[in-house]
């Protein structure tokens, strides 16, 4: 029971918008500080043989670095030169000695001539063997030289219990053997036979007392690669590095890259955290302007989201140009500013640009005044955005772009005050990055669209241009029903502006409100003109269940036509859960016994402005064309009641609306119903009667 209670609270702690919202902070973060380039410490990296813009100067006392190709070749020198190590084994003497005295009792191991020259000489042999074997254990001898790693000089460094020493003559079997001969040879008068048994008895006695140290010989390498300084020298505060206009030497190079690297060594933490501060100070500014601007941006985590998506994308292509040293005119900031202003609005895109390109300043190293660039094209193509009404108005947007981008960046270079052509390959840059944002933007739109479920005034334009198929089809198929949803077009369009409703969805969502009844369009009054009413011949349950399919087939052809969401939850919501009270009252007449929900509409109700005003119009507007003597008083009469009729059915409750919008929304009904219901004059058959004008 207690871990389904941990559980539950987990899942709600993950559930948390405002815990969606922390961690998409914490995310930016971290992905800003992986794109951050390398290298932004501000000393300047500069190359052998150019031309030095201005004076170096030292500001502090640094040491001079080695470079990367001295270290190697040091540190490999410095491990060449340690000697390996072996360990002095120091009973293998006496073993030898004692292996020495065993052979000369039963010569094990000689053959029989061999033997016989050393019985024949035992005395001899015995002092010379041993002065030989003792002359070997003292120079020391291996197993076999071949295995040892040695450096660029012939020596060990042998360790034994008073200390270690250094040798240069040590002897492997091979080795000693050889030695043995040339003593042979040296005391034995040249004797062969006499040499040979010499080495006979010298191979049979000597053990290996020197063993290779390998692990400890690494180590001590590795220690000794590591003790090579990393400085070559000093450069002490104040010194002149290289003068302006004067070649930067390898020598300046070296300093100046040794300078480099102590700034950011020393101020790499401070960095850091100063980094991410600017970066956290610019996300804090985004949701202040957020919360002033548009709060309901600020509460959305998928509009966040989106910005943080968009924001991250640019600086991502900020962060290449950067590593390819290309010129910053490139960067997209013109595609954000677009995508802000045409899914968010123009106040969150300008909330959304200026600390973004405070970022894109960091990451451009640019200084206060470049900095300007993003901020002010970004600002101005805001502008541009705005005008852009449906997709075709990119072919006027995109050169736009190009040329405010040209203009902005004209001025920045004039500012520099570059030379000509530094000026004109700069202005093509700047072209290429307007046309480029336009283009990368009128291409992510639609994606971005979809994506996050937003609604595009561009979209709602298509949507409201009536040779769209679906409109096509309605005006064919049930010209009534079209001509009904074009009224409720103007009813709600007229209200919205009042109520702070976005107009354009609004007359979008009445277009295309009643887009089921295209499946059965006799069925519906609207359209039924001289043809008769089926429903006389229906039960009232059966012409209930048709009239309430209209919904659920229009959400189903919307969904397959991909219309959005916004306009498929005003077909949804747009009867709510209302019932048909003429079909209800008729079957409570016919029989008592009626379920009210078999008459009632699924809904939900509407949790919108625009899809409460076209819920208002579509019932008001049915009610005013059913009045048999449509006055003024009795059409304002009309609309107030079903009005007030919604707001006490609760069908109005998950709307953000007041009683001052609700008059705001009958007084604007009403001028448009009377200018198609108003009373009108009686004028006499009789074939004399003229108009007179």
């Amino acid at each position: 029971m207690k871990g389904m209670i941990r559980r539950e609270r987990v899942t709600r702690f993950l559930r948390n918008p405002l815990m969606h919202r922390a961690s998409l902070f914490i995310v930016v973060v971290i992905l800003l500080n992986l794109l951050y380039p390398a290298g932004r410490s501000g000393t300047p990296v500069l190359k052998e043989g150019n031309i030095a813009d201005k004076d170096y100067i030292a500001p502090y006392t640094f040491a001079i670095r080695k470079s990367k190709e001295e270290l190697e070749k040091e540190r490999k020198q410095a491990m060449e030169l340690t000697a390996p190590v072996l360990r002095l084994d120091e009973n293998a003497k006496t073993e030898s000695l004692r292996r020495l005295s065993v052979f000369f009792q039963n010569y094990e191991g000689v053959d029989s001539l061999t033997r016989a020259t050393i019985e024949a000489n035992k005395s001899d042999f015995e002092g010379l063997a041993e002065n030989v074997v003792m002359q070997i254990m003292k120079r020391g001898v291996v197993d076999d030289l071949n295995s040892i790693d040695f450096g660029s000089k012939r020596e060990v460094a042998v360790k034994r219990k008073g200390g270690e020493e250094t040798r240069t003559d040590i002897f492997d079997l091979g080795s000693a053997i050889m030695f043995t001969k040339e003593k042979g040879m040296e005391l034995l008068g040249g004797d062969e036979e006499k040499v040979r048994a010499l080495v006979e008895i010298v191979r049979h006695s000597i053990k290996p007392n020197l063993i290779y140290m390998g692990a400890t010989t690494v180590e001590r390498r590795r220690l000794a690669a590591e003790g090579v300084k990393t400085t070559k020298g000093v450069v002490l505060k104040g010194e002149m590095i290289v003068r302006a206009h004067d070649p930067i030497t390898k020598e300046a190079i070296e300093k100046l890259s040794s300078l480099a690297v102590e700034t950011g060594e020393e101020r790499v933490n401070t960095e850091l955290f100063g980094r991410n501060l600017l970066f956290v100070l610019s996300l804090l500014i985004l949701f202040t302007m957020l919360y002033f601007i548009k709060r309901e941006v600020l509460f959305d985590t998928k509009k966040l989201l989106f910005i943080a998506i968009v924001s991250l994308l640019i600086v991502s292509a900020s962060s290449i140009l950067v590593r390819r040293e290309v010129s910053p005119y490139l960067i997209p900031v013109a595609m954000g500013s677009v995508l802000f202003t045409i899914l968010i609005g123009e106040g969150p895109a300008i909330a959304s640009i200026i600390p973004l390109s405070f970022i894109l300043a960091m990451f451009m190293g640019l200084g206060t005044t470049r900095a300007l660039f993003p901020l002010s094209l970004g600002i101005i193509s805001i502008f541009v955005a705005s005008r852009v009404r449906k997709f075709s108005d990119f072919s006027k947007a995109i050169p736009f772009l190009a040329v405010i981008s040209i203009v902005i960046a004209g001025i920045f270079e004039v500012y520099k005050g570059v030379g000509y052509k530094s000026v004109v390959t700069s202005l093509g840059f700047a072209a290429l990055g307007g046309i480029g944002s336009g283009v990368l933007a009128l291409g992510l739109l639609p994606l971005f669209e979809r994506a996050f479920g937003i609604t595009t005034d561009l979209t709602l334009v298509e949507l409201t241009d009536l040779n769209h198929p679906l409109l096509k089809a309605l005006s064919t198929q049930a010209p009534g029903t079209y001509n009904h949803s074009m009224l409720i077009a103007s009813m709600v369009e007229s209200a919205a502006s009042s109520v702070f409703a976005n107009s354009l969805l609004a007359r979008a969502g009445a277009y295309y409100h009643d887009i089921g009844k295209l499946k059965n369009p006799q069925y519906f009054i609207e359209n039924q003109r001289e043809r008769g009413n089926p429903h006389d011949t229906l039960r009232p349950k059966i012409s209930a269940s048709i009239l309430r399919m209209h919904v659920k087939d229009g959400v189903e052809r919307a969904k397959g036509e991909g219309l959005p969401a916004e306009i498929i939850n005003i077909i949804r919501e747009h009867h709510g859960r209302t019932i048909m009270e003429s079909l209800y009252y008729k079957a409570k007449e016919e029989d008592r016994d009626v379920n009210e929900e078999d008459f009632r509409y699924e809904g939900p109700s509407p949790r919108t402005k625009e899809s409460a005003l076209v819920m208002l119009a579509d019932a008001v507007e049915a009610s005013v064309r059913s009045l048999d003597n449509p006055t003024s008083i009795r059409i304002r009469g009309q609309i107030e009641k079903i009005i007030l009729k919604r707001v006490e059915e609760g069908e109005l409750d998950n709307v953000d609306i007041t009683m001052e919008d609700l008059k705001r929304i009958k007084d604007a009904f009403y001028p448009i119903l009377m200018g198609i219901f108003h009373p009108r004059v009686a004028y006499s058959e009789n074939k004399d009667n003229r108009l007179e004008t």
